[in-house]
């Protein structure tokens, strides 16, 4: 997925133009920005009081002002957990289409999301300058065989990231990465099924675990991801102390600077495990924390 957006920002972008991305996100993005030669332009996400965020559509169109040619989307968005719904993202396509923008859109957690929200494809609401990528990799627990899937149905667009694909010599998949990834789309609907049952339960037991065992946390409202995203700020520590007094009782989150602007003094909590392992790591940080 992070070669997919590199590989889009070199086809359809110039050396330092400006990309945009909503902090907080997925490290990667900031990464593959500073990677690839282009400027970054944040338009962070605002905060509700219920811990849930939103898009600032202001501060993306600001942005374009500046010359922006491109934003890296993440839907579902990682770590925060929002679902876009479809007049969200229609509003921001509208905006990125009044400056002739490319939308380059990371769905790879687009599986993992829980009623009554429903995912909204990019591609569903345009094609023309949008670009999909997606992964049977979170789902099906195939990451390590580091395959993933470049939608795109602008002909012009197609034929710029295939040059720049052909240039790097990137001419085929890995043949056990498409076998596996053809073989989970094929027979994997039942395990989904069960799967998303099960992280259901997983994020109502995550809430509960907060609320009463780190009152002073706020977690954000799981609407997709099997991420969640506590803030910890009302205990005082930086990131790095809450790190750190993870660390001392054996449990290992991922510190919220990862994710750019916005991340200071936040966790992400992956429930993507056994409820037993979701149940004893809020305790251990709960014992971290509250002493």
């Amino acid at each position: 997925m992070v070669t997919g957006i590199k590989l889009c920002l070199l086809a359809l972008t110039q050396p330092g133009d400006g990309v945009i991305i909503q902090s907080p996100v997925y490290g990667p993005f900031r990464f593959s920005v500073a990677a690839t030669g282009r400027r970054l332009m944040d338009a962070a996400l605002t905060l509700r009081e219920d811990g849930g965020y939103d898009m600032d559509l202001d501060a993306v169109e600001e942005q374009l002002k500046q010359g922006a040619k491109a934003m890296v989307l993440c839907n579902p968005h990682n770590p925060v957990g929002r679902v876009w719904t479809q007049e969200e993202l229609q509003a921001l396509i509208d905006l990125l289409n009044r400056y002739g923008a490319y939308l380059i859109s990371d769905e790879i957690h687009a599986d993992f999301v829980f009623a009554p929200r429903k995912f909204i494809p990019a591609l569903s609401l345009q094609k023309e300058r949008v670009v999909s990528l997606c992964a049977a990799s979170k789902t099906f627990n195939l990451a390590g065989l580091q395959q993933a899937s470049l939608l795109c149905c602008d002909e012009g667009m197609r034929k710029a990231i295939e040059a720049e694909k052909n240039r790097a010599g990137v001419t085929c998949g890995n043949i056990f990465a498409l076998e596996a990834t053809r073989a989970a789309y094929v027979h994997g609907d039942a395990w989904l099924d069960g799967l998303m049952t099960y992280l259901d339960g997983s994020r109502q037991l995550l809430r509960e675990l907060v609320e009463r065992h780190l009152p002073k946390a706020k977690l954000s409202p799981m609407e997709g991801t099997y991420l969640g995203w506590l803030d910890c700020t009302a205990y005082g520590f930086t990131t790095d102390e809450l790190m750190k007094k993870a660390e001392e009782a054996d449990v290992v989150f991922t510190g919220g600077e990862f994710f750019g602007e916005g991340g200071q003094c936040h966790l992400r909590v992956n429930i993507g495990a056994p409820r037993r392992y979701v149940e004893e790591g809020i305790l251990r940080l709960a014992v971290a924390l509250e002493g």
